[in-house]
């Protein structure tokens, strides 16, 4: 049991390490700038600064859906090699599979709902 869990939560660290590597920025370094002219650097100044914020933020969270259906269809496939025959393994697997495409169809819409708001939020 205990090394299913590892199992799974070590693929799961896999797929996730390049999400959190490419959402960060390094600014580079300048010697001569001085601190108080970098005052308003990493703050919303305004609706542009919203809207990035906001598309950031959504993209990585629709990002993380798609890769967690992924996970979970991944999981029921295994569930369902492993039943052996096992008729309510079976049914099991089938009920997860049914919630991986119920989870595909809610990310499409999501997907939908956010082209919405941000096309809402760009004034377009």
């Amino acid at each position: 049991m205990k090394s299913k869990l590892f199992t799974i939560l070590a693929i799961g660290t896999m797929l996730m390490l390049p999400i959190v590597a490419f959402g960060q920025t390094v600014q580079p370094y300048d010697p001569n700038q001085d601190i108080a002219a970098s005052e308003g650097v990493g703050k919303v100044t305004g609706l542009s600064g919203t809207y990035g914020l906001v598309t950031t933020l959504v993209g990585y969270l629709v990002a993380l859906f798609w890769i967690l259906t992924v996970v979970f269809f991944i999981l029921a496939a295994i569930q369902y090699l492993t039943a052996q025959g096992d008729p309510e393994k079976a049914k099991k697997a089938k009920k997860m599979v049914t919630y991986g495409i119920i989870a595909v169809v809610v990310a499409l819409f999501s997907t939908a709902i956010r082209a919405l708001v941000l096309n809402a939020l760009a004034g377009v």
